[in-house]
C-alpha cells in the first residue's frame, strides 16, 4: 500500500490498495484488480486501509462481471463518488464554451 510521487518538485505520498482476485466464468479463469469502476489513490491512507480491511488476503469475494465481456469485473459495482466528480468536471468543461458563446451573443456585453 502506498506510492511515493512528486509534483513540481515537492514529494508526497499517494495511498492505494491493490486487491488481486481470480474468478471463473464458463471454465475460463480470469484475474482482475478492480475494486470499483472509480478506483483512486489518496494522500489519506485510511481509504486504502479500509479497502484492505474489507478484502483480507485469502478471503472469498463476490465478483461482479460483464456477461458480454467476462474479463471486465469489479468487487463493488455501481457508481462511486469519484465517478460523480469526474462527471461534474467533464460536464463543466463541455458546457463552459457554450456558456461563453451564449453570454457573448445574448449577454449585456453584446
Amino acid at each position: 500500500m502506498g506510492a511515493f510521487a512528486a509534483c513540481g518538485g515537492a514529494p508526497y505520498w499517494q495511498y492505494g490498495a491493490t486487491i488481486v482476485y481470480e474468478y471463473v466464468v464458463a471454465a475460463t479463469t480470469h484475474t482482475s484488480d478492480k475494486v470499483t469502476f472509480g478506483d483512486f489513490s489518496s494522500s489519506d491512507s485510511s481509504h486504502a486501509r479500509g479497502i484492505l480491511e474489507r478484502y483480507p488476503k485469502g478471503s472469498r469475494v463476490t465478483v461482479y462481471y460483464d456477461p458480454a465481456d467476462p474479463g471486465t469485473a469489479v468487487l463493488e459495482p455501481g457508481a462511486t463518488g469519484t465517478n460523480y466528480i469526474l462527471l461534474a468536471g467533464g460536464s463543466a468543461l463541455l458546457l463552459a464554451p457554450v456558456a461563453v458563446t451564449l453570454g457573448r451573443r445574448f449577454g449585456p456585453f453584446r
